[in-house]
């Protein structure tokens, strides 16, 4: 089975009519499709347990973002 790949997402809408909308970029998703990997969009959470729990099944992580993401 091909691997699991997690893209970080973010809020990409935030309109007073509409809920906030969680995505990333399409690019990062076909990339990984052509790699051979099924890419998983993964929302931004700040409750570990909730983050170990996504984390569990993926084998692989895509840090999005620009320049400055912290190491």
């Amino acid at each position: 089975m091909a691997p699991l790949i997690g893209i970080t997402g973010r809020a990409v809408h935030d309109l007073a009519w509409c809920p906030p909308l969680m995505g990333t970029r399409r690019g990062y998703i076909h990339a990984i499709a052509q790699a051979g990997g099924i890419p998983v969009v993964l929302p931004p959470f700040s409750d570990h347990a909730v983050l170990r729990g996504m984390f569990d099944g993926i084998q692989g992580i895509l840090l999005t973002g620009g320049v400055d993401v912290a190491p």
